[in-house]
């Protein structure tokens, strides 16, 4: 029940991004945010979803003594959120019964790189280049399948 109105949220919100996102009043909330917080809020949003396919979601960050220094980062949380909620939604959806998925959060330089990995049955090669042409030309269409979350998610990021 809980991922169920978590999804739900997660989704009503994608749908007002996806409708506001290429609108010049598109605006994002920049504030200080415990990346790993954030992101182990949305694991557990999805815990029960991850549960029913037998699916484990771990989060994987080194434990620093300036951690606290170290993943405070400026950026939308929701919108974070958003996209962790949809990496970690497809990850869980495409993963074989018993898979594993993976969030590493890892300090790259001046930059937190997040990367969600999973067993899953993984995007084709020649879907990726539609992807990337999707991205460069910020030509999003709303689909109810092949990707639309993907696709929603890239967007917000290079927002």
């Amino acid at each position: 029940a809980l991922y169920n109105f978590s999804h739900m949220c997660i989704l009503l919100q994608s749908y007002s991004d996806f409708a506001s996102i290429n609108s010049p009043d598109f605006i994002l909330n920049i504030e200080k945010v415990n990346v790993p917080e954030a992101i182990n809020a949305v694991v557990e949003m999805y815990h029960e979803f991850a549960e029913s396919k037998k699916v484990s979601v771990e989060v994987n960050y080194p434990l620093l003594e300036n951690a606290e220094d170290v993943y405070a980062w400026s950026t939308d949380e929701m919108r974070l959120q958003t996209i962790i909620g949809s990496l970690l939604h497809n990850a869980v959806k495409y993963s074989n019964v018993a898979g594993k998925v993976i969030v590493d959060i890892e300090k790259k330089g001046k930059r937190l790189q997040v990367t969600v990995t999973d067993n899953g049955i993984g995007i084709k090669k020649e879907d990726l280049v539609t992807l990337d042409q999707v991205l460069k030309n910020h030509l999003i269409k709303w689909t109810t399948s092949n990707g639309s979350g993907i696709c929603l998610a890239l967007k917000l990021v290079s927002s």
